[in-house]
């Protein structure tokens, strides 16, 4: 492993050439609408590394967060409870919204709470919690 310090591009292909790689593999994060905007100001490094690599480059997706809110939410709340099988955990989509929230989003709005909700009833839905109103706010609760 080694570490540099310096452009990020300019970097990557001077010790490609070095170590005489046979291909680089840079993760690429996509055309989102704030990539391109920041890609058009400041340039995309891997476009960079395209550019000037003495071998080939291989561009692989980076993941991201799943732009279906109420799938991340399931996804969060199905994690909690494998992570802690053995206990009770009662959710409130209010609770979920705000323990679970993905990194990007800093604000707790009713957009949240509702795909929060919607993840509480595709898990109820599937049987993996029971849900209810009690004393008129929505709980869910595992078996």
């Amino acid at each position: 492993m080694q570490v540099c310090e310096g452009v990020p591009a300019e970097e990557l292909v001077k010790v490609a050439a070095e170590r005489q790689v046979t291909c680089i593999v840079l993760g690429h994060r996509g055309a989102a609408l704030g990539q391109r905007l920041r890609r058009l100001l400041l340039g995309s490094t891997s476009a960079q590394v395209l550019r000037r690599a003495p071998c080939p480059v291989l561009l692989v997706p980076v993941p991201t967060a799943p732009t279906d809110l109420a799938a991340w939410y399931a996804a969060a709340i199905t994690r909690e409870l494998s992570e802690h099988a053995c206990g009770l955990s009662i959710f409130t989509p209010e609770e979920v919204a705000a323990r679970f929230s993905p990194p990007h989003r800093t604000r707790l709005r009713r957009k949240e709470v509702r795909a929060a909700k919607a993840a509480l009833q595709q898990l109820a839905d599937r049987g993996v919690l029971i849900c209810q109103q009690v004393k008129g706010s929505w709980q869910c609760f595992n078996d």
